[in-house]
């Protein structure tokens, strides 16, 4: 079973070690830097997937 993560953060060093990690695991994953680009790419890239996994971070 393919294993598909969305990535949001707005610190592009952030993303690219975010996805390193996740790959090296075995997830694909895509990376967007916004909110609006997350909703975008929920309603078109991640579609049909059925779980998700959340990460907020308030400064």
């Amino acid at each position: 079973m393919v294993k598909n993560i969305l990535v949001v953060d707005d610190d592009t060093e952030d993303l690219k070690t975010i996805e390193s990690v996740l790959k090296t695991e075995g997830y694909n994953t895509k990376t967007v830097k916004d909110g609006a680009k997350a909703i975008d790419s929920l309603k078109t890239y991640h579609k049909n997937t059925k779980q998700w996994l959340g990460k907020t971070e308030l400064n």
